[in-house]
C-alpha cells in the first residue's frame, strides 16, 4: 500500500504485518523544542518580561534577540508570535490548540513569516518585505516578521529597512534575531527593544536532558550525560543534538569511554592522572598517556584545552573553597581536585595556566601538534616550585658568612698628617663614644656586612645605652620574627663585639602597627621605593647571587605583613 504524506517519515516493518506503514520521526532537538515561555531553559528574566508585556498590553513594534547559538532566540520568537496571534489571546500562555498556534509551531503560518537573512540579504528582498508590510493580516491579529541572522543583511538592506522598522503599521511586529550584535548598525538597534540571551548554565542543561531521557524512556550513565553537557558549551540545541548521537549509538549499552570518543571530550580520569604525573615529575608517564590519547584519535589541542579547564577548576576551588556550582563536577572529581589543590600555591597553578595558554596560542603556528603538546606538559612537570622571600631570607641567615680576605702585611709606619683645627667659634665634634654616634657606626657596619638586615633597618628602631641594645619592631610582623631569630641576634652580637670590643645585652620590644587605611599617600610612595631598594640590595648580595645561580625559575618579591 502506497502512502503519501507531506511530513517526513521512515518506512518501518511491523512484526506480524506484511504491510509497510509510514512512521514519522523527529530528532530530539525538534521534538522537544519549547512551546511555552515556561519551557525556555535559562532565560527566565526575558520570558517573564515578555509575559508581563503581553499581560499589560505593552507590546513593542520591534524586538531584537541577541545571543550565541542554541540559547532559545528563535524558539522564544515563535512562542511570542503564538502568544500574540493565539485565538484565545493575546495571552502569555498560548493554547497550542487553535489553528494559529498549530501553524506557527509547524512553521507554515500565513501571517507569521520567518525570513533567513543569510539567503535573503539584499535590498531587493527588503523592498519586497516593505510591500508585504502594507497588507493587513489574512486571518490573525498581527502580521509578524521573524528575521533570523539579521546581521547578514547588507548595508543597503539595513538602510532600506530603517523607516519601516521605526514606524511600521499597527498590525506589524518585527522580531530580529542575531548571534553577532556588533555587526548590526546602531540605527537598527536603537529602533528595537533588545533582549540579550545568556549562555545556559550547565546545571540547567543537565536537568533538562535528564527530563528528556525520562520522557523518552532512555537511560545513560551520569558521567556520559555530563560529557554531553560539557560538549554543548552552554547551547541547548547542541546538547540535544549530542544526546541524539548517544541515543543512536546504543543508549544504555554505551560506555563512558565510547561517549567521550564520540563527542571529543577528554575523560576526567585522564586529566586527574596527568596532574598527578606533573606533580610527581613523571616524564615517562606523561609521554605514555599522550601516546594513548593519540592512538585513540583524540584531538591533542582539545586535550590541552581540557587540561587548562582542569587547572582553572583547581584554582577556583583553591580560591573559593566550597562554591561547587562554579565547577560542574561530580563529588568524586571534586575530591580529587581538593587533594591536588593542597599540593601547590595559587601562584604556582596560575603559572601552569599561563604556560598552557602560551602553548595553545603557539599551536596555530606549528605543524607538529603532538610534539608541541608533549613539550608543554614536560615543561609543566619540570617547573620548579616558587620560594617566598621569607624562605630565601631564612636560608641566607642559616648559610655560613662569607670569608673575608686576609689583611695585607703591615708596611713601615707612615706619619699621619696633623689633624686640622676647627675654626674659631665652631661647634665641638661629636665624641665617637657617644651613644648616638655608636648607633650610626653600628647601622653602617650592618649595611656593609649584611645586606638583608640593612633592608629591614628602616622598619625598626635601635636604641643604645652603654652595653644595652634595644630593638623596637612592629608587632606580629616578619621583622619581629626575624629579629627574634637566634641567628639574627648572633650576627648582631658579632658585629657589635667587633666594633666596640664588648658583648651587648640585646632586648626586643614591640610596638603597634599603623592601620592600613591610615597610611598617607607619601607613605605609600615610600613603601614602593623601599621595595625597589630591597630588591636591588638583594640582587647585589654575593650570597643571594650564588643562590640565584643555583635555583632556576622566576624570582618574585612579595611583601609579607
Amino acid at each position: 500500500m502506497d502512502v503519501v504524506s507531506p511530513e517526513p517519515f521512515t518506512i518501518a516493518l511491523i512484526p506480524g504485518q506484511s504491510e509497510m506503514v509510514p512512521k514519522s520521526y523527529q530528532v530530539i532537538a525538534r521534538k522537544w523544542r519549547p512551546q511555552q515561555f515556561e519551557e525556555v531553559v535559562g532565560q527566565k528574566t526575558i520570558t517573564r518580561t515578555l509575559q508581563n508585556a503581553i499581560r499589560l498590553g505593552r507590546i513593542a513594534h520591534a524586538y531584537l534577540f541577541t545571543g550565541t547559538r542554541g540559547v532559545g532566540k528563535t524558539s522564544t520568537a515563535r512562542i511570542l508570535a503564538k502568544a500574540l496571534n493565539c485565538h484565545q489571546g493575546p495571552t502569555p500562555n498560548p493554547c497550542d490548540a487553535c489553528p494559529s498556534c498549530l501553524e506557527i509551531a509547524q512553521g507554515n503560518a500565513i501571517d507569521v513569516l520567518e525570513i533567513d537573512a543569510a539567503s535573503n540579504r539584499g535590498i531587493g528582498e527588503i523592498r519586497e518585505l516593505r510591500e508585504n508590510v502594507q497588507y493587513a493580516p489574512s486571518r490573525d491579529r498581527h502580521k509578524i516578521f521573524i528575521i533570523d541572522e539579521v546581521h547578514m543583511l547588507t548595508t543597503e538592506a539595513f538602510n532600506a529597512l530603517l523607516k519601516t522598522l521605526e514606524e511600521p503599521p499597527a498590525h506589524v511586529i518585527f522580531i530580529l534575531a542575531t548571534t553577532e550584535l556588533y555587526k548590526i548598525p546602531q540605527t537598527i538597534v536603537s529602533r528595537c527593544q533588545q533582549f540579550d540571551f545568556r549562555i545556559i548554565p550547565f546545571d540547567e542543561i543537565y536537568e533538562r536532558l535528564r527530563g528528556i531521557l525520562a520522557e523518552e524512556g532512555t537511560r545513560i550513565t551520569d558521567q556520559s550525560l555530563r560529557f554531553v553537557v560539557k560538549a554543548s558549551g552552554g547551547s541547548m540545541r547542541d546538547a540535544e543534538s549530542a544526546l541524539q548521537k548517544i541515543v543512536s549509538l546504543g543508549g544504555e549499552g554505551v560506555s563512558d569511554e565510547d561517549v567521550s570518543a564520540l563527542l571529543g571530550v577528554v575523560q576526567q580520569d585522564f586529566l586527574n592522572q596527568t596532574m598527578r604525573m606533573i606533580l610527581n615529575q613523571d616524564h615517562a608517564g606523561i609521554l605514555d598517556l599522550i601516546d594513548r590519547l593519540y592512538d585513540r584519535g583524540h584531538d591533542l589541542q582539545n586535550f590541552l584545552r581540557a587540561f587548562m579547564e582542569f587547572v582553572r577548576h583547581v584554582i577556583v576551588h583553591k580560591v573559593t573553597g566550597s562554591q561547587q556550582h562554579l565547577l560542574f563536577l561530580s563529588e568524586e572529581d571534586i575530591a580529587v581536585i581538593r587533594e591536588i589543590a593542597g599540593q601547590l600555591t595559587v601562584e604556582e597553578f596560575i603559572r601552569h595556566y599561563d604556560l598552557l595558554l602560551q602553548a595553545d596560542n603557539q599551536l596555530r603556528w606549528t605543524p607538529f601538534v603532538r610534539f608541541h603538546v608533549e613539550m608543554a606538559f614536560l615543561k609543566l612537570a619540570s617547573m620548579p616550585k616558587l620560594a617566598s622571600l621569607e624562605q630565601i631570607l631564612t636560608a641566607l641567615q642559616e648559610a655560613p658568612m662569607p670569608v673575608r680576605p686576609a689583611a695585607p702585611a703591615a708596611g713601615p709606619p707612615v706619619a699621619e698628617p696633623a689633624p686640622k683645627q676647627p675654626p674659631p667659634g665652631a661647634a665641638p665634634p661629636i665624641e665617637p663614644n657617644s651613644d648616638r654616634d655608636r648607633i650610626r657606626i653600628f647601622r653602617d657596619a650592618i649595611g656593609k656586612q649584611h645586606a638583608p638586615l640593612k633592608a629591614m633597618l628602616p622598619h625598626v628602631e635601635l636604641h643604645l645605652s652603654g652595653r644595652r641594645l634595644e630593638i623596637v619592631v612592629p608587632e606580629n610582623t616578619f621583622y619581629e620574627r626575624n629579629f627574634r631569630h637566634p641567628n639574627t641576634q648572633k650576627q648582631l652580637e658579632d658585629i657589635f663585639i667587633e666594633l666596640f670590643q664588648t658583648t651587648p645585652e640585646i632586648s626586643i620590644r614591640t610596638k603597634a602597627r599603623t592601620p592600613e587605611n591610615h597610611v598617607r599617600q607619601e607613605d605609600t610612595q615610600r613603601l614602593r621605593e623601599e621595595q625597589k631598594r630591597v630588591e636591588a640590595l638583594f640582587m647585589e648580595d654575593r650570597v643571594a647571587r650564588a643562590l640565584i645561580d643555583k635555583v632556576s625559575g622566576k624570582w618574585i618579591f612579595k611583601r609579607q605583613p
